[in-house]
């Protein structure tokens, strides 16, 4: 999966990046908009509205246990929901 992920990211392959993301933006709730926004931000402490590499490794180097508990959230939401799915 991880290659997956990174294969979206790649150049070679704008569309399918493309593609990809659009396929995320679609399945977010507005919560989910909201912190990302919040977070996209928090980062962009240039504020020039990219996210550079530095911007991003400043932000986890301050905030490492920040991204671990959004990534545990999840991860418990999915596996909720793929328990709500089955019968």
């Amino acid at each position: 999966m991880l290659h997956g992920l990174q294969d979206l990211g790649s150049n070679d392959n704008p569309t399918i990046r493309r593609m990809g993301f659009l396929h995320m933006a679609h399945n977010l709730d507005d919560k989910d908009v909201k912190h990302l926004r919040e977070l996209f931000e928090k980062i962009d402490t240039s504020h020039n509205g990219n996210l550079s590499v530095q911007e991003l490794h400043g932000y986890l180097k301050r905030n490492p246990d920040e991204l671990y508990n959004d990534l545990t959230q999840k991860c418990k939401q999915v596996y909720r929901q793929l328990l709500e799915g089955v019968d």
